[in-house]
């Protein structure tokens, strides 16, 4: 008995991604958003981790100012090759979850394989409870 609204986009970066979410997210007026960015940024190699995050807080700051409310889950990254950078973004993704007062989604521990996607959901379904509307972004 739940809304589920997926607006995930392939390769978004996390420094457009807040007009992408004030285009498509925020007018479905959700209860919760969950997000996953971060790995085009840093798979590109033009951001550092330190920028990545710094950007993350001004979407999360940019949505709070439209609902001050709104409950966010942070998920981290699993797919990167360089498992040290992942490592490095993921501790910081989870500080700032932290100073946010959002949730923290740790699925960086899935075997990556052609079972990824679905040992992810499984993971987040829990993120997912309460009678929302979700967005991937």
């Amino acid at each position: 008995n739940r809304s589920i609204c997926n607006r995930s986009y392939n390769d978004l970066s996390v420094f457009d991604a807040y007009e992408v979410a004030r285009e498509s997210v925020m007018p479905l007026f959700p209860e919760k958003i969950i997000i996953q960015l971060g790995e085009t940024d840093l798979m590109d190699g033009e951001h550092t981790s330190d920028e990545v995050i710094s950007e993350y807080r001004n979407v999360i700051k940019a949505i709070r100012k439209v609902d001050k409310h709104q409950k966010i889950v942070l998920v981290s990254l699993n797919n990167l090759t360089d498992r040290e950078v992942q490592a490095e973004f993921n501790r910081s993704l989870e500080k700032l979850a932290s100073e946010t007062k959002s949730t923290y989604a740790d699925i960086s521990n899935i075997q990556q394989d052609d079972r990824t996607h679905i040992q992810a959901f499984r993971l987040l379904k829990f993120f997912m409870s309460d009678d929302i509307v979700l967005q991937l972004i």
